[in-house]
């Protein structure tokens, strides 16, 4: 046996199952028995059962976990959740010292981890460590892309207000929208364990903080790193929901990753603030956005992503770090073909308007 590598062991899962470890998906075999010659660092391990038509199912799930060298991990096919789940059955350990013994003969069965891809891996979690996986890992050990409830009680339902007028609630503001919506309880034992990030603004915020708020989100940025152990777990937290959502297709995980790449990318005045932490930011996401499905990045005023970092270029101009700026958007256009220009130029939209009155 290697010692410089890791093993995973895979037993009972079904004939045409789509298996994944980082960025790599094939459609299994029966004879297949895991993967070898595994890096040691943090690794994606996910899976999708089919139909017995061959259509791949929507739901998917996997776990994260770090690898050390010399290690061998076994899983096991669940058929009723359709999933893979640590042993359940006798001795791990004894059954571990077999595998190790018998790793020759267990070879043939085992697919060749994916080296052609280890580079851009890497880049996509250089930051994550073994403590922040355990950090952000559901408790269950099993991340699923699908958001799980508990049940709702008949009598936890919201009810109507008889006494409010239909006239009234029909022009109340889509941000009440929530008070009609039951109250589901997400199950979360099943779900990555990610910041609670801060609202731009509540029902108590004066016009005037709302206005500030939307134009520069430093105030929000200030409250998030008081509320966070360090400045780099929302760094690991960053890089942590985009592999999720990247192996899984978690839109839960792609729209956590969203509020924080907009927070970030909207403030002058943290860029001046926190340089430091934006040029390990700006490092991370270069690599992100390429990975990203083309749906997502067509060069465009409504493509919110492309408008962001945009938004973030422009602040690192503004505050004397046009080397990273330049860096970024030549990554960018050599990748993706994003262009940017005129970044200094104020948006026709963002400019005072003048009414002219008659009199």
């Amino acid at each position: 046996m290697d010692k410089n590598f890791a093993f995973l062991i895979v037993t009972g899962a079904p004939d045409h199952t789509e298996f994944g470890i980082d960025l790599l998906a094939i459609n299994i075999t029966q004879e297949f028995r895991g993967v070898k010659f595994i890096p040691q660092g943090v690794h994606f391990v996910y899976a999708s059962s089919k139909d017995q038509y061959g259509n791949p199912s929507v739901s998917r799930s996997g776990f994260i976990h770090y690898f050390k060298n010399g290690e061998i991990l076994v899983k096991e096919w669940n058929r009723e959740n359709e999933e893979l789940q640590n042993r359940t059955k006798g001795d791990i350990e004894e059954e571990k010292k077999r595998i190790r013994e018998n790793l020759k003969n267990l070879d043939r069965f085992l697919a060749i981890y994916d080296y052609e891809n280890i580079g851009k891996w890497k880049n996509l979690t250089n930051t994550l460590t073994e403590e922040a996986i355990k950090r952000m890992s559901p408790e269950a050990g099993i991340i699923r892309n699908e958001v799980e409830f508990k049940s709702c009680p008949d009598k936890d339902r919201p009810r109507g207000n008889a006494t409010t007028p239909i006239r009234n609630v029909k022009i109340r503001s889509v941000d009440d929208e929530s008070m009609y919506l039951p109250n589901m309880e997400v199950i979360s034992e099943t779900q990555p364990k990610y910041s609670k990030l801060p609202e731009r603004y509540n029902q108590f915020s004066s016009p005037s903080e709302k206005t500030f708020n939307n134009v520069d989100t430093i105030n929000i940025i200030d409250k998030l790193f008081n509320e966070i152990s360090t400045k780099s777990n929302l760094l690991e937290e960053l890089q942590f929901s985009f592999i999720v959502y990247l192996c899984t297709l978690s839109i839960e995980s792609l729209s956590h990753w969203r509020q924080i790449v907009s927070l970030l990318c909207n403030s002058e005045q943290a860029v001046e603030k926190y340089k430091p932490f934006y040029r390990h930011f700006v490092n991370i996401i270069r690599h992100q956005i390429p990975e990203i499905p083309i749906e997502f990045i067509e060069q465009s005023s409504t493509n919110t992503i492309y408008i962001d970092i945009k938004s973030l270029l422009r602040n690192l101009e503004l505050n004397d770090c046009k080397d990273i700026s330049e860096s970024l958007q030549k990554h960018l256009d050599d990748t993706i073909s994003w262009t940017f220009d005129d970044l200094l130029e104020e948006d026709p939209e963002d400019l005072p308007q003048i009414v002219e009155i008659d009199t």
